[in-house]
């Protein structure tokens, strides 16, 4: 049977001879290999020693080895984006869709918008305007409060909008102040139910005032707080660096102002507090938030599960609580300690993140007995490690740690486990049900003597 035949083809402007065996194009498939090295083919069609510069049968190959063009392999997609792209992107049907479910809320609040403003890019200040401007849901207003700006451009791009719209409404600070006093002085422009704080160089989210809307009448108006979630933006208008936060969780507030933007707050509370503090600065944010809350009830506040602000951040960005952290980390610390303080409670900052804190609660006078859960199967090293982390670390004296063995079988593990009996403080509970972390967790509570429980994995 014939495995190989002689067939030509074009390369360039020459034709060259090739090999095709058992249905391979040799030259095609091998041609580094057929060039630089003894191509055998068979008397039939004799032996052919070939390099670069010589010839196949009498045709010249130019550029026979030239090498095989490598694919470039695309730059993945950067995930945060792709999930921009598919499920954070508005069409027009969702406009259509907002717009209907407008029409059947049985409370239609309105918004004021509060934004302090202090000498803007003006290409910033007018992209911030329009995210108001093009907002699915009607019934806002927008409060400007200029901070006196040093550039003209700044206060003559703001009256030009409120000609253009009567929702627009603004006041010109004769002496430059902070950002706290000119929020101040937008806030006293508010007329509507609640205020949403804006900043003058970033971007709403076209929904955001909807989706505001929407969560008040699905509480049937039962709320004095909303904040949603967030993410940068920068000059080119590529979002990134997302914050989805939790529903609300006050142990976590204490320690972070995870409120932020957007925040919406009910206007007649936030008029009776005070509005923002001066001497605040850089934290006016958080020691508004804490204050406002300390005024109600925390069933009161509801989370929005969608990124409806983006916050930007370019490289000419500045503002008070980056160029000036220490005093921004003072301000907060001051607004928490103020109404902490007669609790006994102290804060110290994070050493490990910026802007966060601990607590230090004062030790209960009783010292109650902490029952310490350790689940573990086999591992002997880990389980130790952990055992002896607690036995020399903690200066609390009043524990006891129960061991939850869930079956396990290296010798090692069960050598440690024959170590540990009979110390003071541990007890070893065997677990013989296939793993289940909560029933594991649950079988050792029932056994517990503590007055509180610590879950503790190895």
């Amino acid at each position: 049977m014939k495995i190989y035949k002689k067939k030509s083809i074009r390369k360039g402007q020459n034709s060259v001879k090739c090999y095709q065996i058992l249905g391979k194009t040799v030259l095609r498939k091998e041609k580094n290999d057929a060039i630089k090295k003894y191509a055998f083919f068979g008397e039939k069609w004799g032996i052919f020693k070939q390099k670069k510069s010589e010839l196949i049968e009498g045709k010249s190959v130019k550029q026979a080895a030239e090498p095989v063009p490598q694919a470039v392999k695309p730059i993945p997609e950067d995930p945060y984006k792709k999930w921009v792209r598919r499920l954070d992107t508005i069409c027009d049907q969702d406009v259509v869709m907002m717009k209907e479910a407008i029409s059947k809320f049985k409370l239609l609040p309105k918004f004021s918008v509060v934004m302090p403003v202090y000498n803007t890019d003006i290409g910033y200040l007018e992209k911030a305007i329009h995210g108001v401007l093009d907002q699915t849901y009607p019934y806002w207003e927008l409060c400007i409060a200029d901070d006196a700006s040093p550039d003209q451009t700044v206060r003559d791009c703001i009256a030009s909008y409120a000609a253009i719209d009567n929702r627009i409404r603004y006041v010109f600070r004769k002496e430059n102040g902070n950002i706290s006093v000119s929020s101040n002085d937008a806030i006293n422009l508010a007329t509507g139910e609640f205020i949403v704080l804006f900043d003058h160089d970033d971007i709403l989210d076209i929904s955001a005032l909807f989706c505001l809307a929407e969560k008040i009448n699905a509480l049937d108006g039962k709320v004095d707080l909303l904040y949603t979630d967030e993410d940068k933006i920068d000059e080119d208008g590529n979002r990134f660096n997302p914050y989805f936060k939790p529903d609300w969780n006050r142990a976590l507030f204490l320690q972070q102002n995870f409120i932020a933007h957007l925040g919406s707050y009910r206007t007649a509370i936030a008029k009776e507090i005070g509005g923002f503090r001066a001497g605040f600065e850089g934290s006016q944010d958080y020691d508004f938030a804490l204050r406002f809350i300390a005024w109600i009830s925390e069933s009161r506040i509801s989370h929005i599960d969608r990124i409806l602000y983006h916050w930007r951040k370019v490289p000419e960005h500045h503002s008070f609580s980056t160029d000036f952290q220490d005093k921004s980390d003072a301000a907060a610390k001051r607004s928490l300690e103020e109404l902490f303080a007669p609790r006994g409670w102290k804060i110290e900052p994070s050493k490990t993140m910026v802007g966060c804190w601990h607590w230090v609660l004062p030790k209960p006078a009783d010292e109650p007995l902490i029952s310490i859960i350790i689940p573990t199967k086999n591992h002997a090293e880990l389980i130790k490690r952990c055992v002896d982390s607690i036995l020399s670390k903690t200066t609390y004296k009043n524990y006891e740690i129960l061991i939850v063995d869930n079956k396990s079988e290296e010798e090692a593990a069960l050598a440690y486990y024959e170590e540990l009996s009979g110390k003071e403080k541990i007890r070893l509970l065997h677990f013989d049900e296939p793993f289940n972390y909560s029933k594991i967790n649950n079988f050792a509570a029932r056994a517990a003597r503590g007055d509180y429980l610590l879950l503790l994995n190895i």
